[in-house]
């Protein structure tokens, strides 16, 4: 499978208009910008070359959208998760750089549509799981998204739990924050991802950003249930041609 090749202007084209787009999903629901990203861009590129210039593009949107969630979000939770979510990544970067590209998109587009559908399916905790969970998943979440770099397993658990649809996001958000800062700076030592493309995928990502900030206004404004289920749909579709494709 071809890289992602940042000098060619097509390629970079493509990954505005696929950025842009996801932007507007992260902003508004916390989650799924880089799943969109990844999910129409690994059928056609090696994941890991795909994988590395999301999380840089991403890593924009988090200073637009942390700021604002720090007051409702929920320390506890997000401090076991998260830590135990570090302690994950390496091993999970360990498999996307050994792992047949072409097996790897695969897996990419299985996590992706099993969590999807599970979420779809709008199943939730009746009570706060315990400390002990939220660190066995945060470890899980941690290797997934240093292999495929889609979040939507911890996203599945934190959107199941019992607390308000705000603070669910809230943790989303700074969960995702904190882990694209450590996995892109973990690429950077690695050499996975040059000053030039790095530089690239800012100017993207500010494209990504803006689009982040539209989302996130009107995540107020609009019936989120409802926004919610085509997003997930969107998702389930786009995991099904990466299958495929």
């Amino acid at each position: 499978m071809p890289s992602l090749d940042l000098s060619d202007p097509f390629a970079v084209t493509i990954l505005t208009l696929a950025a842009f787009l996801a932007g507007f999903v992260r902003g508004f629901t916390g989650f799924g910008g880089p799943a969109v990203m990844i999910l129409m861009l690994v059928p056609f590129y090696a994941p890991i070359s795909v994988l590395v210039k999301v999380a840089a593009i991403d890593i924009l949107a988090n200073f637009a959208l942390v700021p604002s969630t720090i007051g409702e979000v929920d320390k506890r939770v997000v401090s076991a998760i998260t830590l135990s979510a570090v302690a994950g990544l390496p091993f999970g970067m360990f498999v996307v750089f050994e792992v047949d590209p072409l097996l790897m998109k695969r897996v990419i587009a299985v996590i992706a549509g099993a969590c999807t559908v599970v979420m779809l399916a709008g199943w939730r905790f009746k009570e706060l799981p315990s400390l002990f969970v939220h660190v066995v998943v945060g470890f899980a979440s941690g290797v997934i998204l240093g292999a495929t770099f889609i979040a939507f397993f911890i996203m599945m658990f934190l959107l199941a739990s019992p607390a308000s649809a705000a603070v669910s996001r809230a943790n989303v958000i700074f969960w995702g924050g904190v882990m694209n800062v450590t996995l892109i700076s973990m690429f950077g030592f690695m050499g996975a991802i040059t000053l030039f493309e790095f530089g690239v995928c800012v100017a993207i990502g500010l494209a990504y950003m803006a689009s982040a900030r539209i989302g996130a206004a009107l995540f107020r404004r609009t019936r989120e249930r409802d926004f919610r289920r085509v997003v997930l749909w969107l998702m389930l579709v786009l995991a099904g041609a990466g299958f495929v494709v």
